[in-house]
């Protein structure tokens, strides 16, 4: 089923944030989410927590956050 809308009755702000959303959905967020699954779950069975750094080590190139060189 498919709905139609019309592009002119929303605002730019909107559109925007209806593009974000899909451009998310269209990649994937970490590189092999089987196998970081798997390891999160051995982490909480043995009562650790996964870290920051852990989380950003399996996120995939395409979605990481770009970071700027340090300014002096």
């Amino acid at each position: 089923m498919a709905t139609w809308v019309d592009l002119d009755r929303l605002s730019p702000s909107v559109l925007r944030h209806l593009a974000a959303a899909k451009e998310r959905a269209s990649r994937p967020e970490y590189v092999d989410s089987e196998a970081m699954a798997e390891e999160l779950a051995a982490m909480v069975m043995q009562g650790r927590r996964p870290t920051i750094g852990w989380y950003r080590r399996h996120r995939s190139p395409a979605t990481s956050p770009v970071t700027s060189p340090p300014t002096s």
